[in-house]
């Protein structure tokens, strides 16, 4: 039987269309270069997290596939990598956010929902995101037959031109996120909550700083299983142009945190110079 969460994700975002972006947020992410498939090409829709249940998590599970190869380790580690980092994400929404959220009357009183959408994001949109390309890697590995490659480089090369946006986005606010989190956790009580949340099995033990860095660190993850799969590619299989690419791709993606992690700084230098200024010329 499908697993339910994954089917759950496949969908609600992933749609092939011969025409334009149809929703405002599709029509935004439309500015990238995204490669063209023939006369399709991939539009990207966000993921309906109201659909997935907390205990749907563990559906998540791994897809066994026969190892014949060091290219089949490395894919069967890459798809770990992601399936096991968009599980964090969901717990990241459903463990802490959604449930947040609806639990206004214990919480509402140190996490105002203003708090709730500068601590999270755009998490939903990232979820959406790698939860799509979690399913069509899935898919890859359980449609091989014999002794079919599996080529992840195509499904990378049409998807990853979407990244860079919704983790720049992300990335922009990881400081304010993360600025908030420690001023409430000067409360106890904040600290009880997150221990207790914590606790949870759904967690295995990471904490909400923990998964919220998660966006920041994976993409580098990413990188270099994908560098380790280029390499023991054949340079005349086609896959491995797809590859290179899906390299190309990756450091994109990687270059858009990177510079939005710099504007953050410039723009907190500026503010300080000119706290600064405004002070010395009261004085």
């Amino acid at each position: 039987m499908e697993h339910e969460a994954l089917d759950l994700i496949g969908r609600q975002d992933l749609t092939l269309a011969n025409d334009g972006p149809t929703s405002s947020r599709s029509r935004g992410l439309s500015r990238c270069n995204t490669p063209r498939r023939d006369a399709s090409y991939t539009i990207w829709k966000p993921l309906n997290t109201e659909a997935i249940k907390i205990d749907q998590l563990e559906l998540l599970e791994e897809v066994d596939f026969d190892i014949t190869n060091n290219q089949d380790e490395i894919i069967h580690r890459i798809f770990e990598v992601q399936r096991l980092y968009v599980r964090s994400l969901l717990v990241l929404y459903l463990h802490y956010k959604k449930d947040w959220m609806l639990d206004r009357a214990n919480i509402g009183h140190i996490f105002s929902i203003e708090d709730l959408e500068t601590i999270f994001g755009n998490v939903e949109d990232i979820i959406g995101l790698d939860g799509a390309l979690l399913v069509r890697m899935k898919n890859e590995i359980i449609g091989r037959e014999n002794d079919q490659s599996i080529r992840l480089g195509n499904i990378c090369c049409t998807m990853f031109p979407l990244f860079p946006p919704l983790y720049k986005t992300y990335t922009q606010n990881y400081t304010d996120a993360i600025n908030l989190l420690d001023q409430r956790c000067k409360i106890v009580e904040t600290k009880y909550i997150l221990q207790e949340k914590r606790n949870h099995q759904i967690s295995r033990e990471m904490d909400l700083f923990s998964l919220l860095n998660l966006p920041l660190k994976h993409i580098t993850q990413l990188f270099l299983y994908f560098k380790d799969l280029t390499s023991c590619t054949d340079e005349f299989d086609p896959e491995h142009a797809d590859l290179i690419k899906t390299l190309e791709l990756l450091d994109d993606i990687a270059f858009s945190v990177n510079s939005a992690v710099e504007e953050k700084n410039n723009l907190k230098e500026m503010l300080s110079m000119s706290r600064k200024i405004t002070f010395s010329d009261e004085v």
